[in-house]
């Protein structure tokens, strides 16, 4: 007899233990759903693709997305020095006035006081040669003497070549503690897509404007998706934009900025903020006046309580515009107009060990 009634005890003190375990996540997941921001609906205004890293952007409608480049071809070129190094606006701002534009097998190239110059498409291994991107040592399809002569010219500094990530060489991951593993980029600094919201950029030119400096545009902050209908800076607390088709766009990591924020897009110029030649290996944000405003509320010091990212103290002087993203849909096709939901759940399946 006082055997079946400690069994029916034990019942009992499990059953009221499970009851307690499952109020009190219920509670949990309450408070969790009353301070989480509500998921917001917000549209694709801009799509832009850079061919050639650190060089003019192209405006695009419509853009299917790859597995390596993100945007299609999206800096899938880059120059490099002659040590392999790659070359941006760190080093050389006026790259920003050397527009690319991609056609039937070729890549086309202008710029103020330069011929325009075609380069047809190169990918053969032959032509393959040891490149440097930050800390990532990929291989560059070599695109060949005449682009090579072009861009030292333009550059006045010998021995730039122009080279492309080509298809069938070994892929560059993404760091994967912000990833799933597999996760590849072409020529970005660091992830495949980029993607910035109208309304953050709108509330940084009012600051600015109260600084009695001159509003930026959006071209500053080289953005491949521009979006609309969020508040400003909502979108650090996002963890994905998905489409009702089902396509999602993951959002990995706040975006540092350097000096690039800096650089007039049209001109090339960046007054206060300096060109030095080892910047494209780790230079800092620079002292001008973009970065000076976001100093004040975007640094990782202003940020620390809005998400663990921010907190570091590595991270305390880096200021953050815009967000990273990664896919996992190569072929799907994004365009202007676009309505995606940004929500602010954990992103379900997205494995970053």
């Amino acid at each position: 007899m006082m055997s079946l009634d400690s069994t029916w005890f034990g019942i009992l003190v499990a059953l009221v233990c499970c009851a307690a375990y499952v109020l009190i996540a219920q509670r949990v997941l309450a408070s969790r759903s009353a301070t989480r921001e509500p998921d917001v609906s917000v549209m694709i205004t801009h799509l832009t693709s850079y061919p050639v890293k650190s060089c003019r952007g192209v405006e695009l409608e419509s853009s299917k997305l790859d597995a390596l480049c993100g945007l299609e071809d999206d800096r899938r070129y880059m120059f490099v020095d002659r040590h392999g190094v790659f070359c941006s606006q760190r080093r050389f701002p006026a790259l920003c006035k050397v527009a690319p534009q991609l056609c039937e097998g070729a890549l086309s190239l202008k710029a103020p006081g330069m011929p325009l110059l075609t380069v047809p498409i190169v990918d053969d291994a032959k032509t393959w040669r040891p490149c440097r991107i930050w800390d990532d040592r990929v291989q560059g399809a070599d695109q060949g003497d005449a682009a090579a002569a072009w861009i030292s010219d333009y550059l006045k500094t010998e021995g730039c070549r122009l080279v492309r990530f080509p298809p069938d060489a070994p892929t560059r991951a993404v760091d994967p503690t912000y990833a799933p593993r597999g996760t590849a980029t072409a020529f970005s600094d660091g992830f495949p897509l980029l993607v910035a919201s109208a309304a953050s950029l709108a509330d940084l030119n009012a600051r600015l404007a109260k600084r009695f400096a001159s509003p930026v545009p959006m071209d500053r902050f080289r953005p491949n998706v521009v979006v609309a209908g969020a508040p400003a800076w909502a979108e650090d607390r996002w963890r994905v934009l998905r489409r009702g088709d089902g396509l999602r766009l993951e959002v990995v990591k706040p975006c540092s900025r350097c000096k690039i924020p800096n650089i007039d897009q049209d001109t090339g110029v960046s007054p206060g903020a300096g060109v030095d030649a080892a910047d494209d290996l780790g230079g800092g944000p620079g002292g001008a006046e973009v970065t000076a405003a976001l100093k004040v509320f975007r640094s990782g010091a202003a940020l620390s309580h809005v998400a663990a990212h921010f907190a570091p103290p590595k991270r305390r002087g880096d200021v953050f515009f815009g967000q990273n993203l990664t896919h996992a849909a190569p072929g799907a096709t994004l365009r202007v107009g676009d309505v995606m939901v940004a929500g602010t759940s954990k992103r379900e399946g997205c494995a970053v060990s």
